[in-house]
């Protein structure tokens, strides 16, 4: 398992983070704020998130270096 904070500020960044987890279908991608836990590839699920939140990023393996480096830009 991995998990790192990461920071969405708006809904176009929403967007840009499903279309980069979309491409890894293979992994669990979960993202949690507070007491909710979604699904990373969903549109709809990232949305209904408060994003002025703390949100973590949560993979259910140890991602490889092209995902981080894919998800870089949203890690704080």
């Amino acid at each position: 398992m991995f998990t790192k904070e990461v920071q969405i500020a708006n809904p176009e960044e929403a967007k840009k983070f499903v279309d980069i987890a979309s491409k890894y279908q293979g992994i669990t991608i979960n993202l949690k704020n507070g007491d909710y836990l979604i699904d990373g590839h969903s549109i709809m699920g990232l949305l209904s998130l408060d994003l002025s939140q703390p949100t973590e990023l949560v993979t259910d393996i140890e991602p490889s270096q092209a995902f981080l480096n894919d998800m870089a830009p949203f890690m704080v």
